[in-house]
């Protein structure tokens, strides 16, 4: 754990950098901001997924789209929905990957690199629901607009931005090939 590092040190930060003039409290306040800047993307995220499914519903439900599958292999809905399943589970994979090539030092450095690996997992997921959303547009499918939305929504819902998540990276170490708070 990080207060063993910080005793077996005598008592040095252990992520503290020679000429960082960071404090505590102002590393506190950027770990903070992190967060709440990658929860605030989260739910945009959602939102606009949800709206976007929610538009293309009332369209094809309205009937006022002149687009209605003419012409469109219904084929592009299973292939649309294959790749939101594909996408849905590479999305973890993906988020490791980025973790593991971050090059990170400070607490803050950490939570940005967190961030970064938190971004880029709910952006996958929200590509793969407006590929789905958008081919059933195409097909006139509100249905299909309405389930690859509620998917995508429950993708990024789960895959929520934690405090916890975030907090155990930082004091209780990240594991093999993650990075790791730099000692003096």
């Amino acid at each position: 754990a990080a207060s063993d590092v910080y005793k077996r040190q005598g008592g040095k930060n252990p992520t503290r950098r020679p000429g960082d003039v960071m404090t505590d409290s102002e590393s506190r306040q950027q770990i903070e901001s992190t967060i709440r800047t990658t929860r605030l993307i989260w739910l945009a995220l959602m939102a606009g997924v949800a709206a976007y499914a929610g538009v293309t519903w009332y369209l094809t439900s309205t009937n006022d789209m002149a687009l209605g599958g003419a012409g469109i292999p219904r084929v592009l809905l299973w292939i649309a929905l294959g790749y939101m399943i594909a996408s849905i589970a590479a999305a973890p994979v993906v988020e490791q990957a980025v973790w593991k090539n971050a090059t990170a030092g400070t607490h803050a450095e950490i939570a940005r690199a967190w961030s970064t690996e938190k971004i880029v997992g709910l952006a996958i997921r929200e590509g793969a629901g407006l590929l789905g959303i958008t081919v059933a547009l195409l097909m006139g499918s509100g249905t299909w607009a309405v389930l690859f939305g509620a998917a995508a929504v429950g993708s990024i819902f789960l895959a929520a931005p934690e405090r916890a998540d975030l907090t155990a990276r930082i004091y209780m170490g990240q594991g093999e090939g993650s990075p790791t708070p730099r000692s003096d």
